[in-house]
């Protein structure tokens, strides 16, 4: 039987992939869940080394491209292991395993010029070219996760593990008009620490679209005409259509008076190369009581 364990980490707050997996071997149950454990542990031992998984950059590749285009880039894939390691490239379809609904396969547009294997010495480099080309028609979006991934040794307990890096990329149609978003709730509360107040707002934001979203923005907070200050919302966690995510924006809050305050909420795309698309804006009121409460007026 061949376990495999998902082990999740951000980077850009993409969902992209670690993994490690091995064949559990015996046939009692027990003794496949013990294992089970073990490897966990051991994974804990791979993932807490810098030199676990091969280095890929960039971690990340976004683009917007029209009908018929073509695109090439690099990634860099460095071996930060201290022996030789061999290195395997899979390309996976990544739009229809995050939204469930119909895309393109990425033989259809994407092509990766490496073999799917080769061994990268000790602390050494390779450049991986790949080239996009979108088909006749284009629309949405499509978007793939290129795995490179290494076999680690065989521990005693006969598993061999294997270390996956995962790198997503994501084509738009250029002038798709489906990149939409709705604030779907907006709530705000205090946030104690030792050291000090901290007002926290937390965004709940879905996206109505066709493609994927990667909301930022701020919000301004007033009491009555004057400006009290501006949080800035957390940005780079990428949203499937259909999907929502919460985002949270904090501002120190020690020498507020007690009272009531709006809160302007304005909500935008903010690509990896920074260029940012209106999603939309909410207005929030709430009110601060004598005993250091928030109470949410609408």
């Amino acid at each position: 039987m061949k376990s495999e364990i998902i082990l999740h980490y951000e980077d850009n707050k993409d969902k992209a992939f670690r993994s490690f997996s091995s064949p559990l071997k015996g046939g009692e149950k027990g003794g496949s869940i013990i294992k089970f454990i073990v490897s966990v542990v051991v994974a804990g031992m791979f993932l807490s080394g810098a030199n676990a998984f091969v280095s890929v950059s960039p971690t990340v590749v976004e683009l917007t491209m029209k009908s018929g285009d073509k695109a090439s880039g690099t990634f860099v894939v460095v071996n930060t292991k201290s022996e030789k390691a061999e290195v395997t490239i899979e390309i996976k379809e990544w739009w229809n395993n995050q939204t469930r609904l119909p895309g393109l396969s990425p033989e259809e547009w994407l092509t990766i010029r490496s073999k799917n294997k080769f061994k990268l010495g000790a602390g050494k480099s390779r450049r991986i070219r790949y080239d996009v080309k979108t088909p006749a028609g284009f629309e949405g979006e499509a978007a793939a996760m290129i795995f490179f991934s290494i076999e680690g040794a065989q521990n005693a307990g006969g598993m061999n593990l294997q270390l996956r890096h995962g790198i997503p990329i994501y084509v738009i149609a250029r002038g798709n008009d489906g990149m939409k978003a709705s604030v779907k709730d907006c709530n705000v509360y205090f946030v104690q620490s030792s050291t000090s107040s901290m007002l926290e707002f937390s965004v709940d934001l879905e996206n109505n679209g066709n493609v994927h979203i990667r909301p930022g923005g701020s919000i301004s907070i007033y009491s009555g005409q004057k400006h009290i200050d501006t949080a800035a919302l957390e940005w780079g966690w990428p949203v499937y259509p259909t999907r929502s995510h919460i985002y949270n924006a904090r501002v120190p809050a020690e020498s507020w008076a007690a009272g009531v305050y709006t809160a302007n909420l304005e909500v935008e795309n903010v690509t990896m190369n920074g260029e940012k698309t209106a999603l939309g804006s909410k207005t929030i009121q709430f009110r601060i009581v004598e005993d250091g409460k928030i109470e949410k007026i609408n």
